[in-house]
């Protein structure tokens, strides 16, 4: 099994906070193409927190939680491919960890949307970040069963899964 390169994780801890940022405009773009998709209309917002204005809701009845929902949604299933398109394990666990981030967090977002039930979305961002950090803590003291899974290695050096 190839281990982490760099000393303590610090390039992987990097490329996270990297991706983490990338990660929130996919999300909005994710939001925004549905939206349109569904015949709304919308801006991304440039602040420091991003997020859709609507401008003009959905042609759909249920269409705007759909659009909540796949903010997420989207910007999981583009880690999801690049963390099988990836050899290397740093960039890996990052996407990863991204890509579990996402999920749990635009699962919340859309219930909180369908809900109206602000505590759906502070659960959401904790319970994204928490999962998140216990996957790259995993991957940096080398846990081996999530690493492997993670990074698709055996536990022989010259096998790959």
């Amino acid at each position: 099994m190839r281990k982490l390169k760099s000393l303590k994780g610090v390039d992987f801890i990097f490329t996270l906070g990297v991706l983490f940022i990338a990660s929130s405009t996919i999300h909005e773009y994710g939001h925004l193409a549905t939206l349109r998709l569904l015949g709304g209309k919308g801006v991304i917002d440039s602040g420091v927190l991003n997020g859709v204005i609507l401008i003009e809701s959905c042609q759909y009845q249920h269409g705007n939680i759909l659009v909540a929902f796949m903010g997420g949604y989207l910007s999981a299933m583009v880690f999801l491919v690049l963390w099988v398109l990836t050899e290397d394990p740093e960039v890996k666990v990052s996407r990863f960890c991204i890509l579990t981030y996402q999920l749990i967090y635009g699962t919340f977002e859309g219930l909180w949307y369908a809900t109206g039930n602000d505590i759906l979305l502070a659960v959401g961002v904790i319970a994204g970040i928490v999962v998140m950090f216990l996957v790259m803590l995993n991957a940096l003291f080398r846990r081996g069963v999530v690493f492997r899974f993670v990074t698709r290695q055996s536990n022989d050096n010259n096998i790959s899964l």
